[in-house]
């Protein structure tokens, strides 16, 4: 404060010598020259210093007044700018970060703004940073509804809250001409409500293609907003090309032999007779395999031929071109109509050839998404289909669903990178329909639900299983490719009662002594489930059997349940190997339950599982090492930090017993 109060005083000072008179100045000097001349009193010059003071401000005043003075001369300026805009044909209007009108009151905005909508001529208008707020949220409306052949309109940089833009929507939706929109960068954050609104309105309006909506927090509604200008562009850059195709044959005149080839030009593929030829496996013409993407002159040879298919784009074999329909980068497809892509999807429901279908990046909506629910229910052909990098919601994914539920051979599904989000319920939806289903083994797909992600990746790895055991069970019985191993016959009910009885196991399983060995033994693999069961049952009355190796031999949870209820009598059994399988939260909590009789046990490795398992079988596991005395060591992958804890505070007490007894 003190160093501010001496500054300000020096200014001051200052000040006063800049308009102090010549001769004061002289006379002060000469003053200063003589040591005897007394001092000027300290009041003297404070009030000197004021008066100068004073002076540069009444200069400052005469500036401030010149300033007014021009600001209403462009005050004027403006009323006669906004009546020329709506009087005269001005298409453009721009007053972004006007002066004048931001030093309006919210009613004199509101006039000029209904003002404006009367000029029926203005095509782009521009209100950015004018500090529009709910008050001329009616007029702004007004001028947006009453223009019909308005193309362009920004409003950034205002201050219209959730209400106002609500407002500004409504008027928006519909709207024939307007093909951008720009709301963004307001005083407060976009609403959720605000944001969906602005973006059911650019869906309404056929030709709005760019909305502005600045910072999107919303991931869902910033998802739905890329997927829908996605979308909306690409209808644009259709109708784009049809009207230069139009223009381009209007040009020649009619005369086709006359008029340059252009590939806007080209005549309109003929999708009705590409789907009769798909539905009837007949050779199709687009869609082959690894074909390459269709040239100029290819399909202008097309047009001309008197088939469809007279001419050959390659010297592939029709066995590849049959098996395998590919519409992704055809520049063919995008030009069709979604009426004609879905006669082409329909036309699958029929088909026995076609093993593989790709439509990725291929304007696939929840429409055609339902279409091929549909197919996939009826068709017994179709093993891989590919709809990645489309747009499809809540709603296909659920058709899809109910089509996997219907299908059996359907092996591959690529559902990934979609435009929009779906629901929660249709991811579950998906989850139960992948359960029901027992052929597919790939899912490519982002899922947000733990719930839906855990049941899909165990049922494809129980598909998985199913079909290997298939496979193993083909070579067993002498198919193709089967070795003397395989077509070995292998009693495991002799096996399971040779175990039982302390006896040592026959039939390849002749282990060394007081070990079972089942790990990559190709024997197991071949046994059904039941079998399995019977023989780990017969662990229970074994009392000469100490370690069994189980690892990656598709041990899922009931033959786990079964290994607990045999931890619960078993007391020779110091190590068990369940790695590597897909044992889930069931097979741990029944493990858990053995593990509390158990009394014999000292390792039990449960690590890498194909599945994982909830919180509360990890805590089941857990607890019950409070009543186990003898396991020292467990390895399995736990995500719960209690279950963690008790299970190294439990291992490690019993580690302390042991050590404790050995020395005693």
């Amino acid at each position: 404060e003190m160093l501010a109060r001496g500054k300000r005083r020096q200014r001051a000072l200052d000040l006063a010598a800049r308009f102090q008179d010549p001769a004061d100045a002289s006379a002060k000097s000469d003053r200063r020259a003589s040591p005897h001349s007394p001092r000027p009193s300290i009041h003297k010059a404070r009030r000197e210093s004021l008066e100068a003071l004073a002076k540069v401000l009444a200069e400052k005043r005469d500036i401030v007044s010149d300033y007014d003075t021009r600001h209403d001369a462009k005050e004027e300026d403006l009323r006669v700018i906004v009546s020329r805009a709506a009087s005269s044909e001005q298409t453009l209007l721009s007053l972004s970060d006007n002066m004048q009108f931001q030093k309006l009151t919210q009613e004199q905005k509101s006039e000029l703004l209904i003002e404006l909508a009367g000029a029926s001529a203005l095509r782009d208008v521009r209100l950015d940073g004018l500090g529009l707020n709910a008050i001329n949220a009616e007029a702004l409306a007004q001028l947006v509804g009453s223009n019909r052949s308005l193309t362009s309109l920004s409003v950034e940089r205002n201050a219209l809250a959730e209400s106002a833009l609500l407002r500004l929507a409504s008027s928006v939706s519909g709207h024939p001409s307007l093909t951008s929109l720009s709301a963004g960068h307001q005083r407060t954050t976009l609403s959720r409500a605000a944001t969906s609104a602005l973006i059911d309105a650019m869906e309404s309006a056929p030709e709005l293609t760019q909305l502005r909506l600045g910072t999107v927090l919303d991931k869902t509604m910033l998802k739905r907003l890329e997927g829908l200008t996605l979308t909306k562009r690409e209808a644009a850059r259709l109708r784009r090309r049809q009207q230069i195709g139009d223009s381009a044959r209007d040009s020649s005149g009619g005369d086709q032999s006359a008029a340059r080839p252009s590939r806007f030009a080209v005549k309109a593929f003929d999708w009705a007779v590409e789907a009769g030829r798909i539905a009837a496996d007949e050779q199709f013409e687009l869609g082959s395999g690894s074909a390459e993407a269709p040239t100029v002159s290819s399909i202008v040879s097309r047009e001309n031929a008197s088939a469809i298919g007279s001419t050959s784009r390659s010297a592939r074999s029709s066995e590849d071109r049959s098996g395998v329909y590919v519409v992704t980068a055809d520049p063919l497809w995008p030009r069709a109509t979604e009426a004609e892509r879905l006669l082409v999807v329909e036309a699958f429901a029929t088909n026995t050839t076609v093993h593989t279908v790709e439509m990725v990046n291929a304007l696939v909506n929840d429409r055609l998404a339902a279409a091929w629910g549909e197919v996939l229910g009826v068709n017994s052909s179709l093993t891989a289909l590919n709809l990645e990098s489309n747009s499809i919601t809540g709603v296909g994914m659920e058709a899809l669903a109910a089509g996997i539920r219907r299908n059996g051979v359907l092996r591959e599904l690529k559902l990934a990178n979609q435009h929009l989000t779906f629901s929660q319920r249709s991811e579950e939806e998906l989850a139960r329909a992948v359960e029901e289903n027992t052929t597919l083994t790939k899912l490519t797909i982002s899922l947000r639900s733990v719930q839906a992600r855990e049941l899909i990746q165990k049922h494809l790895q129980r598909n998985i299983d199913l079909i290997r055991a298939k496979r193993v069970a083909s070579l067993g019985a002498g198919g193709a490719g089967a070795t003397k191993l395989y077509r070995d016959a292998c009693d495991f009910e002799l096996l399971a009662r040779s175990i039982a009885a302390d006896e040592p196991p026959t039939h390849g399983f002749e282990q060394p002594k007081s070990t079972f060995m089942a790990t990559g033994h190709p024997l197991w693999l071949r046994a059904t489930e039941a079998e399995q069961l019977a023989v780990v049952a017969a662990f229970e009355s074994n009392t000469t059997t100490l370690a069994v190796e189980m690892v990656n031999v598709c041990v899922n949870d009931c033959i786990a349940c079964a290994w607990g209820r045999v931890l619960g009598c078993n007391s020779t059994l110091t190590s068990l190997n369940l790695e590597s399988n897909s044992i889930s939260s069931a097979g741990i909590e029944a493990l858990a339950n053995g593990l509390q009789k158990n009394g014999g046990l000292r390792q039990l490795k449960l690590a890498n599982q194909h599945l994982a398992f909830s919180q509360r079988s990890e805590e089941a596991l857990a607890e019950a090492l409070q009543s186990n005395s003898t396991l020292t060591k467990l390895t399995i992958d736990l995500r719960s930090i209690r279950a963690r804890d008790l299970t190294f505070k439990y291992l490690q007490r019993n580690i302390d017993q042991a050590s404790a007894a050995e020395h005693s």
